[in-house]
C-alpha cells in the first residue's frame, strides 16, 4: 500500500472510530491502524501521525506506551472528502472479521431490539407482510447476537440495510428513536469500540 492510502485510511478510520466513540478523545495510533485493516511498516504510525498533524487533521500526543491521536474538526472534513473521492474507504473497517459481545453489550442491543419489536408491532398504518418481513428479520439478528463472536457483516447488514427498510416502511415518528439507539450501539460493536 502506498504512503498515501495509508495516510488516507488511517484519517478515515480514525474518523470513522472518533464519531462513533467521541470526537475529542485520544486513541491509540496502533488500535486505529488495527481496526483499518493496516500494517504499518516500522516506525510509519509515527510519520503518518505527525503527517496528520502537520496538516491539521490531528493532534498528537505520545503516551508512555503509546502514540495516541484526536481528529481535528479539519480532518472531519479531510475524511468525509476523502470518503467522497474513495468509496472503496467505506469498507474499513473489514467487514470480512468477528468481534466479540461483552454481556453489557448484549444486554443492552437485546433490550434496544425489544423496544423495536414493540414499535412494530403497535404500527397501525402497515401492511401485515411488511410486519412479518421485519420481525422475522429482527428474529434472525436475534439468533445471531446470542453468540460469542458475531460476523461484522451481518451486524453491518442489520444495522444498514435491515433497520434503513423498517424506517422507511414503518416511518420515523414510530420506529426512528429506536432506530437510532440500535445503529448507535451497532456501529461501536461493528468498529469494536463500544
Amino acid at each position: 500500500m502506498e504512503a498515501r492510502e495509508f495516510r488516507e485510511r488511517f484519517i478515515v478510520t480514525l474518523f470513522r472510530v472518533a464519531h462513533s466513540a467521541g470526537l475529542i478523545k485520544y486513541y491509540d495510533a496502533v488500535m486505529i491502524a488495527d481496526k483499518g485493516g493496516l500494517t504499518p511498516l516500522r516506525d510509519q504510525l509515527r510519520l503518518v501521525v505527525d503527517d496528520i498533524a502537520g496538516r491539521g487533521w490531528g493532534k498528537a500526543y505520545p503516551g508512555m506506551s503509546h502514540l495516541n491521536v484526536q481528529i481535528t474538526h479539519a480532518g472531519i472534513e479531510a475524511a468525509e472528502d476523502l470518503l467522497q473521492v474513495h468509496p472503496e474507504y467505506k469498507g474499513v473497517p473489514a467487514s470480512d472479521r468477528y468481534v466479540a459481545l461483552s454481556d453489557n453489550q448484549r444486554n443492552e442491543v437485546a433490550a434496544e431490539v425489544q423496544n423495536l419489536k414493540s414499535a412494530v408491532r403497535a404500527a397501525n398504518d402497515v401492511e401485515e407482510k411488511d410486519r412479518q418481513i421485519a420481525l422475522s428479520e429482527i428474529a434472525v439478528f436475534e439468533a445471531t447476537i446470542v453468540q460469542p463472536q458475531i460476523p461484522v457483516e451481518l451486524v453491518e447488514r442489520f444495522a444498514q440495510k435491515v433497520l434503513g427498510w423498517i424506517l422507511k416502511k414503518f416511518g420515523e415518528a414510530l420506529t426512528g428513536a429506536a432506530i437510532k439507539v440500535l445503529v448507535d450501539r451497532l456501529i461501536k460493536i461493528a468498529l469494536g469500540v463500544g
